[in-house]
């Protein structure tokens, strides 16, 4: 190792040790604020922001801004409007997930249920044929063929018009954002903690449960459990199944 070599993995460490040693932990109770944001990508110009605030005792969910527009209409509103008291333990698992910047891929956080799977197989593919449903049960019912059917559907689209979320966690200490920009991916999968990764579904979860969507987690489940069975086809079989289209969830 040259002497230059070793200088700079000296200062490395070192500025690694620095971060490390600096970096807080965000306490539940240092949290002043959470703030969300939504855009809308491609040719809509519709947005949204929202604010999580502890007041009265309270986590409390309120719409700060709505734009939409679409159809020949458009909605404008930036009165305060209330929606909901939060759970806690919503909050501090929020918390968590940013403490930790896991980049890991935990199928059991994804609540993958193999005859939920079969079921599914069932109801949206009734037309492949017997030989071919043998293979695919056989592959969606193994740890790891579910694990790989999984991986493969969280891919996001290369596409320019993605919708934009900003979740921005506001401390007495400074402000912290998390960033997920979407085309059409499950829970918006990737999650950017400031250049960590995150594929943790809660993430999405809690984003659109902060919105009031209230069928989104059902919806997010279907729209799983439909592209782990294509992609599991198409491991199998080199050619995908026909794209269905889901209404009803």
């Amino acid at each position: 190792m040259t002497k230059v070599t070793f200088l700079l993995s000296l200062v490395l460490t070192f500025c690694l040790a620095y971060n490390v040693q600096t970096r807080r932990k965000t306490e539940l109770k240092d949290v002043t604020k959470i703030l969300f944001y939504y855009y809308q990508g491609g040719i809509s110009n519709n947005s949204s922001s929202y604010q999580v605030i502890f007041e009265n005792g309270k986590w409390n969910d309120y719409r700060l801004k709505l734009h939409k527009s679409g159809l020949g209409t458009e909605i404008s509103d930036s009165t305060r409007t209330f929606i909901k008291s939060i759970d806690q333990d919503k909050v501090s698992t929020l918390l968590n997930i940013v403490d930790k910047s896991d980049t890991s891929l935990n199928i059991s956080l994804f609540k993958v249920n193999k005859d939920e799977i079969v079921f599914k197989l069932d109801s949206l593919y009734p037309e492949i044929q017997k030989s071919e449903r043998k293979l695919l049960i056989k592959t969606l019912t193994t740890a790891c063929g579910r694990r790989k059917a999984l991986r493969e559907s969280l891919r996001n689209f290369p596409m320019d018009d993605k919708s934009t979320f900003r979740i921005v966690l506001v401390t007495r200490f400074g402000s912290y954002s998390i960033i997920a920009k979407s085309f059409a991916s499950l829970y918006e999968i990737p999650w950017d903690l400031e250049g960590a990764k995150s594929q943790d579904p809660r993430l999405g979860l809690f984003f659109h449960y902060i919105m009031d969507e209230t069928k989104y987690e059902n919806q997010e489940k279907i729209f799983l459990y439909d592209r782990m069975i294509r992609e599991a086809y198409h491991d199998i079989f080199k050619t995908y199944l026909p794209v269905k289209r889901i209404t009803n969830y």
